[in-house]
Order: C-alpha cells, then sequence, then structure tokens
C-alpha cells in the first residue's frame, strides 16, 4: 500500500508538473521533496463501503496520521449523506498502530447538530510512524435503508499546524440497510490476559448489558489454573464497554496459596432476577486439582470443584464476597464436579431462579445434565432429577428455556458416544419444581461437541404476537466454525430458520435479547482460531430471516 508521505509527494508533484513548464516543474519537485522530508506531519483517509444496520457503532472512515506529535482537532464534514438525521452519534476513537477499529480509546464526539464543518477536539499524543483515528458514526434507529453515510475529511492539526489530507474523500461510504453489528470486545492479549473464553451475556432491567468470562492469565488451558471471572458492563447497547470494577475480576482466589495451582474460577454463567434487580454469577472454583477432571466425593475444597456464587444489586456495578453453595448445589456426595451452565441462568414465569447445570462421578467420567434452583430469590438453593440418569448418553454444558406449556426445554452438548448432533429434553414438574420427569431425549441440529446457547425471544403469554426461541452454535457437526443462529416458532420441536453470522473458527457463546428487541450474541472466534477473540453481535429478526427492503425501508422491530 502506497505510504501517507509518497501519496501527499505524488499529489503535490502532480499539481506543480500542471501548472509549471516541464523545465520549472523538475526544479521544484526537488525543493518539494526536502520540503516534504522535514514535514512534521501528512495525513490521509481511508473508508471502506458497507451495508450497516440502523443501530451500532461504525466506522465511517479511518483518518492517518503520521507522527510524532500530539492531535488536538480533526475536523470533517458528512458530505454525502443522505439526511444528518440519520445520525444519532459521531465519536473519534484511536487505535494507534492498530488497523482495526476498536471503540477503546476516546479521542472525543462531535455535537449535533450533524450539519456543516464538525470539528473533533482532543489530546493524543503519537510518536513517529503512522497512526489510526477513526470517526464512527452510530445511526439513527428509524432511518430508512437505503440511505448513504459518508464523510469528508477537512484537516487534522497536529503540534497547532493544520494538515491537509492528501486524500479527503474516498469514494467509498456506508449504506444503511439489513446488516449486521460487530464488535470485538476483548482479544487475546488485551489488558495482559493471554486467553478470554466462556462467555455469558444478560440484559438487565435498566437495559445494561453484561458480559461475564474467563480470564485465563498464562495460557489458554483450563482448570486447574490461573483463571478469574471477568466482566464488562455496556449502557449503549453493546456499542462501548467497560470494566465492572478496576480489578477486571469479580471472582479471583490468591494464585499464591501453595498448593492451590493458580486457584482458578472459571466457566461463568450469569443470572438475572427480574423481580429484585439482583444479578447472580456463578462459577466453577477449583483449588488444587479439583476442577471437571480432578475432583472427587465429598464437599470440602480439599476434595471437590466448588460451586460458587456472586451476586450485584447496583446492576453489575459492584460485586458481592463469594458465596459458596456446593453442599447444596451437590446433593449426593459421591458426585465428582458438579457446576453451572456456562452461558446463562433463567428466571421461571414464577420467578424461580435456575442455574443449568452439570455433575459427574468421581474423576470426570458419566456427566449428567440437571439444574439447581432457587424459589427465594438465591437464598437457597435445591437441585432437580438428571436428564440422562443413565450413562450413556453423557450429556452437560447444557442451556435450558421455559415452554408456554410450564415445561422445561435443555439443550445439551454430547461428550462422548453418539456425537454430531445436540442432545434435547422437556422436564414435566411434580408436585413442585425438584419432583418431575424428564422426556426421553432426541438428538437434533448439528453439533460439534460444543457448548451452545438457547434463549426466549417472545411469547403470546407475554403479550407477543408469535412465540419464538432462538439458538446459537457453530453450525458443524465435526468442526468448531460457522458460528450460526437459529428460529423456532414452535417451542422447539423444529427449527426452520438459520443463518451463519461467521464463516470463521467459532467455538462457545451466548444469547441476549435487547430492550429494543434486537438480539446480542457474544461468542468465541477469531481469523487464527476460535479461542482468539470474544465478539459481541447484534441484529434484529429481520437480518434472521433475511428480510428485503419493503415499502419506504424502514426496518420492523417484532
Amino acid at each position: 500500500m502506497i505510504g501517507i508521505r509518497e501519496r501527499f509527494l505524488t499529489l503535490a508533484i502532480g499539481m506543480l508538473l500542471i501548472v509549471g513548464c516541464a523545465g520549472e516543474g523538475v526544479a521544484e519537485v526537488g525543493a518539494l521533496e526536502m520540503a516534504v522530508a522535514d514535514a512534521p506531519v501528512q495525513c490521509t483517509a481511508e473508508q471502506t463501503a458497507g451495508v450497516i444496520p440502523c443501530f451500532g457503532l461504525h466506522a465511517l472512515m479511518d483518518v492517518q496520521v503520521w507522527g510524532p506529535g500530539v492531535v488536538t482537532e480533526i475536523t470533517f464534514e458528512l458530505e454525502e449523506t443522505t439526511d444528518p438525521a440519520d445520525v444519532t452519534g459521531l465519536s473519534v476513537y484511536y487505535t494507534g498502530s492498530g488497523t482495526e477499529f476498536r471503540p477503546l480509546h476516546s479521542f472525543g464526539s462531535a455535537v449535533p447538530p450533524f450539519s456543516g464543518r464538525l470539528t473533533v477536539e482532543g489530546n493524543q499524543q503519537v510518536g513517529v510512524g503512522l497512526h489510526h483515528f477513526w470517526i464512527a458514526v452510530e445511526p439513527s434507529r428509524h432511518a430508512a435503508w437505503g440511505r448513504q453515510l459518508d464523510v469528508r475529511l477537512v484537516d487534522v492539526r497536529l503540534d497547532g499546524v493544520r494538515c491537509i489530507p492528501a486524500q479527503v474523500a474516498p469514494p467509498e461510504s456506508l449504506t444503511l440497510g439489513n446488516g449486521i453489528f460487530s464488535t470485538v470486545l476483548r482479544q487475546s492479549g488485551d489488558d495482559g490476559v493471554h486467553t478470554y473464553r466462556i462467555p455469558g451475556i444478560a440484559t438487565t432491567p435498566a437495559g445494561t448489558l453484561i458480559a461475564v468470562f474467563d480470564l485465563r492469565w498464562e495460557s489458554a488451558a483450563d482448570l486447574p489454573a490461573n483463571v478469574d471471572v471477568g466482566c464488562m458492563r455496556s449502557e449503549d447497547n453493546g456499542n462501548t464497554w467497560q470494566w465492572s470494577n478496576p480489578a477486571k475480576a469479580i471472582l479471583d482466589y490468591d494464585k499464591a496459596v501453595p498448593g492451590s495451582m493458580g486457584n482458578g474460577v472459571g466457566d461463568p454463567a450469569i443470572l438475572v432476577d427480574r423481580e429484585t434487580g439482583t444479578l447472580w454469577v456463578a462459577a466453577l472454583w477449583s483449588f488444587g486439582n479439583h476442577a471437571y477432571v480432578g475432583s472427587g466425593p465429598g464437599h470440602g475444597i480439599d476434595e471437590t470443584g466448588q460451586y460458587v456464587l456472586v451476586r450485584s444489586e447496583d446492576d453489575g456495578r459492584t460485586w458481592s464476597e463469594p458465596m459458596n453453595i456446593t453442599a447444596q448445589a451437590k446433593a449426593d456426595q459421591n458426585w465428582g464436579v458438579c457446576f453451572q451452565g456456562p452461558g446463562h441462568g433463567i428466571q421461571l414465569g414464577d420467578g424461580t431462579l435456575l442455574f443449568p447445570s452439570q455433575h459427574t462421578e468421581p474423576g470426570g467420567t458419566g456427566a449428567r445434565a440437571y439444574f439447581i434452583y432457587s424459589t427465594d430469590h438465591g437464598a437457597t438453593w435445591r437441585v432437580s432429577p438428571d436428564v440422562n440418569p443413565t450413562v450413556p448418553p453423557q450429556l452437560n454444558e447444557n442451556q435450558m428455556v421455559e415452554l408456554n406449556s410450564g415445561q422445561i426445554l435443555v439443550s445439551s452438548r454430547v461428550p462422548g458416544g453418539r456425537t454430531g448432533q445436540r442432545a434435547w429434553a422437556t422436564y414435566t414438574r411434580g408436585l413442585t419444581l425438584g419432583d418431575g420427569q424428564w422426556s426421553p431425549i432426541r438428538y437434533d441440529l448439528p453439533d460439534p461437541t460444543c457448548q451452545a446457547s438457547l434463549v426466549r425471544y417472545s411469547s403470546t403469554l407475554d403479550g407477543g404476537d408469535r412465540d419464538r426461541l432462538l439458538f446459537a452454535n457453530p453450525g458443524s457437526s465435526s468442526a468448531r466454525a460457522g458460528m450460526t443462529v437459529r428460529m423456532s416458532e414452535d417451542e422447539g420441536r423444529t427449527w426452520p430458520v438459520a443463518r451463519q453470522v461467521d464463516a470463521r473458527a467459532a467455538a462457545y457463546s451466548d444469547l441476549t435479547i435487547l430492550a429494543d428487541g434486537t438480539v446480542g450474541l457474544l461468542y468465541e472466534t477469531g481469523d487464527r482460531s476460535a479461542y482468539q477473540t470474544l465478539t459481541f453481535v447484534r441484529f434484529d429478526l429481520d437480518w434472521l430471516t433475511g428480510a428485503e427492503q419493503q415499502g419506504a425501508g424502514v426496518q420492523s422491530v417484532d
């Protein structure tokens, strides 16, 4: 790719050769080369064409600045934008030498109305070399499909010097339409963490998005290891994210304790109590070699993995000290490990809190799916019967949803025996929730022996126009790749609607429904491996069903 200096020099030389005679032009070129070599900064702009939805935060222009110095102003115009009223937010973000847009470091924001010449002020030190500033746009939720968003870069001010861009208005632009919003929430190496894994996500009654995940500090390895549970919050529907607390971890046991083997805690699941507003996060704590494989009979920390909870009463801003419920969740001391989902728990229509769970026989064999539940808002916990009281099949890492019938539908991965499909069953309660019965297991939908996500989108019992369930997993029977979302309108019996979110390697995922009816998906994916990033995407049902523009092209939210 031609560098900024080369572009700037080529443009200037061309102008001189046009206006001057041949001999004079050549003389001027030599002087100009010297001037450019001594110039403190040049800048230019690049854009990428694409179709974007009427929500999210999207890179409209890559403003490239050659340092060193301090950038204090970036001025631009929404030239060729169909209607500036289609824009609800304009911000500039800085990614240094990084060529991928990530809204982590804000330079500044523009103030509406977004017409005419706009200047965003900030203060960003840049070193020698090429640096990237991104003009990012948030479209109006009710803008019409087919409209254009475009920008013209006027100048950049660095060390008080006005830089005239070598290119001010690239031909590319963004088009509003039936698109998907995507952003990398965490990437391997961010903030000194080797690998981020095992996502869970939920929407609070306030509309805040809460994401939880493993902080695998030193390697990508499972427990036992130096692993904590991290939490991030978004108050703008997933456009930007902040740590729940400065320490990053909401569950963290001291790795320096002798014999603890990292004292790790991970595989989180999140649950929202919509009656009280309390948020719950469950996780598996492994003191020493007492994780999935190393756990034996008993309840003690030196015998088996521990089922622990933390809670937040302030929308995920702060979290309690851990609560150990192993003695309640591990109803039979002869089991091996027992722990949550991972992913998310659910709240039933009667207010009961429920965490999908699993337990093993000692040593990590004979995996069985079940759930723990609380009828007193988390004060005490009880257990259900096993989905699979006999083995095979083994079942683990399950997710559940309440059906309109009051039954509970479970979807589990099958780690041994029958492979290539998900396992499904329904639970019918007895006199109490804990003395019900599971239906025979059936198999449906391709699955590469991987965790998956299951969530209710809408119910006619709650005033919805239709009954809809959503399911996400790598859409393959053999490879962790091709993250796919499916929809059922018959309470999980069939899944006729399916659309691939990402063709790359992909693994664990979790779904949530945002306050405006769009769908959020947090999942593991990457160009090099499935465990390179935690990526958040947001879409609506029009995208999932492949709806095309109708009439004026205003997107519908069902």
